[in-house]
Parts: C-alpha cells; structure tokens; sequence
C-alpha cells in the first residue's frame, strides 16, 4: 500500500495518489474510475455552460443564424 504522507494536512501529490490508485483492489479500482469519469463531465458541463454565458459561442451562434436565413441549411426531419 502506498504510504500516506505524514503531515495529513498537505494534499496528495499526482504520484501519490496515481500510486494509492495502483494499489487499490479491481473493484475499489472501478469505483475510483467511475468517480473521476463523473467528476470530469461535471467539469465539462461546468465549463460548457461558462463559455455560453460568457458569450463565447455567440458568433458561431450568429453564423448559423445567418445560414439559416439564408437557407444555407437543411432542416434535420429525424421524427418523421
């Protein structure tokens, strides 16, 4: 097992916790993978939704709005 820092009030470094996570048995290993796979589509949902109320996507936005004036586009009927 890998050895915990002695001053507990220090995060883990990146080695210490990949080591920690190397030891861990398989479904200790799979609870651990499944956590951080939630956490980092919390983080792209975060970070998604920053860049549409910052207006970052508004003149990709604008652009399709103008495609779509101009008929540029097709509509996507997939319910038919």
């Amino acid at each position: 097992m890998c050895e915990r820092n002695e001053d507990v009030n220090r995060p883990m470094s990146v080695q210490e916790i990949t080591a920690a996570i190397r030891a861990l048995p398989d479904v200790d290993f799979q609870d651990v993978s499944r956590a951080v796979d939630e956490m980092e589509a919390e983080r792209f949902d975060h970070a998604l939704h920053q860049a549409a109320q910052s207006g970052k996507f508004d003149p990709w936005l604008k652009k399709v709005d103008a495609d779509i004036d101009a008929s540029r586009v097709k509509p996507l009927n997939v319910w038919r």
